[in-house]
């Protein structure tokens, strides 16, 4: 999975908890009486687990990607 798909999910999963009076709690009073119930807070850090593991995975497959095709042009002799 790439950068710009694991951003939208979890956008998107941050935003469909917002929209949830079970998890977000918001007013348009101003947005120090709007937060996150302690069901929000508890599925925000369960969502955040989970995706910084995936998150850490891409980059490095992008490192690694990136570190042998500059192996592989420095051995047919390109320039970087």
């Amino acid at each position: 999975m790439d950068k710009a798909a694991l951003k939208n999910i979890l956008y998107g999963s941050i935003s469909e908890l917002a929209k949830d009076r079970r998890y977000f709690y918001y007013t348009e009073i101003g947005a120090k009486y709007c937060h996150f119930t302690e069901d929000g807070e508890k599925a925000v850090l369960e969502i955040l687990t989970t995706w910084v593991e995936k998150m850490l995975q891409e980059e490095r497959r992008e490192l690694d990607k990136r570190a042998k095709e500059l192996v592989l042009k420095g051995l047919k002799g390109e320039e970087t």
